[in-house]
């Protein structure tokens, strides 16, 4: 077990590494699968880092070293796999050409309840007031009316989305937008012109929920 001035030390180097990959984003050159792998490695640094912060706080401080800690609720935070045919999928998109490109692949891996909407707040209407709410969401960063962060934004808090996988789609060349959506907590992202093998195994991750890292 780590004391508590090892645990800051820890902690301290996981951000200094989670910022050194923030910065990678921006390098010329980094093809898509090679800034999946980053963003991946900064969302396992995430939630690491989170895990390090909740044990840290379960240290006494010296006036109350003699008192037990209370311990903190145990909730089920899990995301839960979701079978294709059952799946509730929003596709937010304004580009006529991209949306049926991943309604196509989405048909074709066995969804079949798919709303389309093509501004952004067609789509923050969509997960206000979706009946049972959406479990992946594909939204497009530039909309009409609002940009995809901006929908994010205005739904992350939420309670009925909490389970829903939210994947921002943008350009390849910019790697600040695709940044800035990780920063703002967005589940995943995907950069056109779209690869349909990254984009199939994504989608496949996204439904597996959190049973996939078991």
């Amino acid at each position: 077990m780590l004391d508590p001035k090892e645990l800051k030390v820890v902690l301290a180097t996981l951000t200094k590494r989670r910022d050194w990959l923030l910065k990678s984003l921006d390098g010329a050159g980094l093809n898509a699968e090679s800034r999946e792998e980053i963003t991946v490695a900064i969302r396992l640094l995430d939630s690491s880092m989170q895990k390090l912060s909740r044990l840290s706080s379960v240290f006494p401080s010296k006036a109350t070293a003699n008192k037990p800690a209370p311990l903190p609720p145990r909730k089920n935070t899990r995301r839960p796999a979701v079978e294709p045919e059952n799946a509730y999928v929003l596709i937010a998109e304004d580009n006529r050409d991209s949306a049926e490109l991943l309604r196509g692949i989405l048909e074709d891996m066995g969804i079949s309840h798919i709303d389309l909407v093509t501004d952004g707040r067609a789509a923050l209407y969509a997960l206000q007031n979706s009946s049972p709410p959406y479990d992946l969401v594909l939204c497009d960063w530039d909309m009409p009316e609002m940009n995809g962060l901006e929908v994010h934004r205005s739904v992350r808090a939420l309670a009925k989305l909490r389970d829903t996988h939210f994947v921002m789609v943008t350009a390849i060349s910019e790697s600040n937008r695709i940044r800035e959506a990780i920063q703002q907590g967005v589940s995943d992202y995907l950069v056109k012109p779209i690869d349909i093998e990254i984009l199939e195994k994504k989608l496949k991750a996204a439904l597996a929920g959190d049973e996939a890292s078991t």
